[in-house]
Formats: structure tokens, sequence, C-alpha cells
């Protein structure tokens, strides 16, 4: 799943598959059900700009940011790397209030 840029106010995740989600610029703080599992897994989703509800510590926010353009050329091919890294250093720039 592509969760770029996706507000999840109040949607409730719990046992939600996130497993190699995208989750860039990605707002989490308002999801209900949310567990430390969903985001630290064997296939983790990728975060970067990602604002964690406060219940989830000790993840990194911005773990995958310097391999996202890879995966997201990866996943579509009509996408070139440096588009990618654009997309990427542009979503980087959102930021959480």
């Amino acid at each position: 799943a592509d969760l770029r840029e996706v507000d999840l106010q109040g949607a409730d995740l719990r046992g939600g598959n996130l497993q190699e989600a995208i989750l860039l610029a990605t707002d989490l703080r308002g999801v209900q059900g949310m567990n430390i599992e969903q985001l630290d897994n064997q296939n983790p989703p990728y975060l970067c700009n990602v604002a964690l509800p406060e219940s989830i510590q000790n993840i990194d926010p911005d773990r995958d940011c310097a391999i996202l353009p890879s995966v997201l050329v990866e996943r579509s091919s009509d996408l070139s790397l440096e588009r990618a890294r654009q997309i990427v250093e542009e979503a980087r720039q959102i930021t959480w209030e």
C-alpha cells in the first residue's frame, strides 16, 4: 500500500497489516489501536517523515528515508530515481504541528 500524505485521523488500525506499506509524510497521530509490532516486524512498512502516535516509542519516524527513492522506483516502472528522490525530499519538508 502507498500511504503517501494520507490523513488517517480516527482510523482504527487494530490488527491492520502494514507490511511493506509506504508511509511517507503520513500522519498517524490520530489513529486508534496501532501497536509497535505493526511498525517493527519481519516486513515492516517504510517510514519517512511519519507523525507517530504518542503510544509508539523507540521507532525512528524517518528510518527509511534514504532507501525510499529506490523502493518507489521498484514499485513504479514509470518513475525515475531522480523524480523519486524529489518526491521523498518534498515529503520531508512537510511539518507536523
